[in-house]
């Protein structure tokens, strides 16, 4: 390339080209300005809240405002800059092939924002709800909050939204007024050898537009018309001889109206049209997503199809509610389920052993202890996989709401408290129980063996007309190793009489101030079956305040 330098004798000239140069300096960083990432993603995020209130007008969906921004709360949270990220981690092989690929060097510039060391957010796990162990306790409120920070598939409705909310807009800008605009400048330079009068010359022609094309704004009116207005103008400076100067300019303009194919609105307006009434359509198709998405975390159903693209089917109708409960509901029904069978569990395996201990005195065989041990072994084999299936339920629903299975989490909710017919402490009581017995039922069988041992010696010594010598230091040492086993069982006797009666006499009262109420409620039933109101084939009596115990 070579750089060729002109002095026109005019200084008027030289300060003219001079100024050219600085406009289409500063024309051109105008341009690469408007033209920055940033500027681009904020105008399009603009664009769509615009157009989603514009559709969002209803009350029943005016909580829709199209934006995708991530919550900081979030696992998808990015902390990075949006117009200058970081390339995220690769794996090492394949990341080769960005920096040369079949021998050919590739794009230089991977890394000039640096790298990121991870993918999700560096500190989304300090926002969860954490207890003293580290568990994240979730009842039903804060798991529905979770989700919405963390659930990818909401997230991806929102951008669905997002994407044809852009599709409108461009539909739109169709039929907007469009500009087209262009500049050149070339600088020619011929030498003595190439001009005819054997002077050099050199010129500068700046142009307004591209070859000529100038600057052009068109648009298409609902019919198919399209109004296209033109302007070219050309400068040309040549500093050679008399230094001429010389200027040209054109302006044309043009109406072109189409009469057969892509003629008329049906055709010209159809794909604004689809695109305007499938962004109202997914605007709504959001919320109830929304709503079905909550249904989904609490009962586990299905919420149906969210917002969709291009021709998607956004009108299909919801899963249906099954009879299995899923979701939040279904892990505290698992809950209760597993409380049930642990219940069931302890029952049988204390009667199992007393029918070992039957067994060992001879009041049973062995077949009915190794049929009963067969129903035991089923009942903690029902135990084991209700505990699977729950792990695996929970498993299912930490990646439902967004969090990764690794995270230990703890399902606390009071809501099915006051259907609970076994206690929660109930169970653990007659583990106690069971424990202490396991326990001293090794120590009193021996202290029993030695008592029956120092009665038949007694009896044997006096038959024989002998003094009866009872060595009962044996038994002593029994009985005082049998203490601390005592107060254990007393520690209980205790716990059970204040601590489990209290409880018992706590449901009582709650039951007794709910009475009256239930008595005028049925009361109020009687009377309006009596009257007609409500017919029922039920007999009145039922009603009375005699049925209530």
């Amino acid at each position: 390339m070579t750089q060729t330098h002109f002095r026109p004798d005019d200084p008027a000239k030289r300060r003219a080209a001079l100024w050219l140069l600085v406009c289409l300096c500063c024309i051109e960083a105008i341009a690469l300005t408007g033209c920055h990432r940033g500027f681009y993603r904020r105008q399009a995020d603009a664009e769509v809240r615009r157009l989603v209130a514009e559709k969002a007008t209803s009350p029943r969906w005016n909580g829709i405002d199209g934006s995708i921004n991530i919550d900081p709360r979030s696992r998808m949270f990015d902390p990075f800059s949006a117009d200058h990220p970081p390339i995220p981690p690769d794996d090492p092989t394949s990341h080769k092939l960005m920096h040369n690929v079949d021998n050919k060097e590739g794009y230089p510039h991977w890394h000039a924002n640096g790298d990121a060391t991870v993918v999700e957010s560096p500190h989304w796990r300090s926002y969860l709800p954490v207890n003293d162990k580290g568990q994240v306790v979730l009842s039903l409120a804060s798991a529905y909050q979770l989700a919405l920070i963390n659930s990818p598939d909401l997230q991806e409705q929102r951008e669905t939204l997002y994407l044809s909310a852009l599709d409108v807009s461009l539909q739109r800008f169709g039929f907007d007024s469009q500009l087209f605009a262009g500049f050149n400048t070339f600088l020619d330079h011929a030498g003595p050898l190439q001009s005819p009068t054997g002077q050099s010359s050199t010129t500068l022609s700046s142009s307004l537009g591209n070859t000529g094309q100038g600057i052009s704004a068109t648009r298409m009116g609902i019919t198919g018309t399209s109004f296209i207005v033109g302007l070219a103008n050309t400068i040309l400076w040549e500093f050679s001889g008399n230094n001429t100067q010389s200027a040209t300019s054109l302006i044309d303009f043009s109406i072109i109206q189409p009469l057969l194919r892509n003629a008329g609105r049906e055709g010209i307006l159809e794909s604004l049209t689809q695109s305007e009434r499938l962004l109202l359509a997914n605007v709504r198709q959001l919320e109830r997503f929304r709503r079905g998405f909550y249904l989904q975390v609490a009962t586990g159903r299905f919420p149906g199809a969210g917002p969709a693209l291009g021709s998607g089917a956004f009108l299909n109708a919801p899963g249906l509610a099954g009879s299995n409960v899923g979701g939040y509901f279904g892990l505290l029904l698992q809950q209760q389920t597993i409380r049930n069978l642990e219940f069931n569990v302890a029952q049988f395996e204390t009667l199992l052993k007393q029918f070992r201990e039957l067994f060992d005195k001879d009041r049973i065989d062995s077949l009915q202890v190794a049929q009963f041990e067969s129903s035991v072994y089923a009942q903690q084999q029902t135990l084991l996989n209700a505990r699977i299936a729950y792990q695996n339920s929970l498993d299912a629903f930490k990646i439902l709401i967004g969090l990764p299975p690794d995270v230990e989490v703890e399902i606390e909710d009071p809501l099915l408290d006051g259907f609970k017919l076994i206690d929660d402490q109930f169970t653990s009581r007659l583990e106690s129980i069971k424990v202490l017995r396991s326990d001293v039922s090794v120590p009193v069988i021996e202290l029993g063996g030695s008592i029956r041992k120092l009665i038949r010696e007694a009896i044997l010594e006096e038959e024989d007309g002998k003094e009866v010598v009872v060595d009962d230091r044996k038994v002593n040492m029994q009985l005082k190793s049998l203490l601390p086993w005592l107060k254990k069982a007393r520690a209980l006797t205790v716990s059970i009489k204040d601590d489990d009666r209290g409880r018992i006499q706590k449901d009582i009262d709650k039951l007794d101030d709910r009475r009256d109420d239930r008595v005028s409620y049925l009361e109020k039933v009687e009377s309006d079956i009596k009257s007609g109101r409500l017919f029922q084939q039920i007999e009145p009596r039922v009603f009375t305040e005699e049925s209530i115990p």
